[in-house]
């Protein structure tokens, strides 16, 4: 099920070269493996789809300063990725094939958490337009991160596409390992 891709932002933006991620799940943070006691919510009945995963973004910031024409923080921005206490999965349809799936939205998620991480530091921020150049990267990468989960469920089937979805699952663990060491991907590599 696509996931929604939600960015919260308490911003007030500018550039300073420390960034932090968090991953939160059920409201502890640590990065782990999911498990469908992860998927709290109610299930949509309604729903064609077996399980739904709800994943959004916040960042957080800092006060900050003026160098010159260049925007300093004051602290260090945090990018955080959290499943959502709305996603669910219906009981009849619990399988190892299906939360492998539902994982993997919320690998996307992390992915571009990292990837916006990368790219506010590396980016500097000037006085007179900080504030349109953030929201225009936030824009592009989550419009990215949106096609690429559309891509994903086209793909697997939401999960039924077996071969399909292995090649997913290494995809998603060959670029996380990439961003994690702060290694942008080759452009087009999905």
């Amino acid at each position: 099920m696509l996931s929604r891709l939600y960015i919260f932002l308490a911003l007030t933006l500018s550039s300073y070269r420390v960034f932090s991620q968090k991953v939160i799940i059920n409201g502890k943070e640590g990065d782990r493996a999911l498990t469908w006691n992860d998927f709290k919510g109610r299930p949509d009945e309604q729903s064609s789809y077996g399980a739904y995963t709800y994943t959004f973004f916040k960042t957080q910031t800092g006060n900050f300063t003026f160098k010159g024409d260049t925007v300093k923080w004051e602290k260090p921005i945090e990018y955080w990725v959290e499943l959502g206490k709305d996603s669910w999965v219906k009981k009849d349809k619990r399988s190892d094939t299906l939360l492998q799936h539902e994982e993997g939205h919320f690998k996307i998620g992390k992915l571009m958490v990292l990837e916006l991480n990368v790219r506010m530091k590396n980016e500097i921020f000037l006085k007179n337009n900080y504030q349109l150049k953030l929201n225009g990267i936030i824009k592009e990468i989550s419009d990215r991160y949106r096609a690429l989960e559309k891509q994903y469920d086209s793909e697997t089937n939401h999960s039924k596409n077996r071969p399909a979805q292995w090649k997913w699952n290494q995809y998603f663990d060959s670029e996380l390992a990439r961003w994690k060491g702060n290694q942008q991907p080759a452009e087009n590599s999905r």
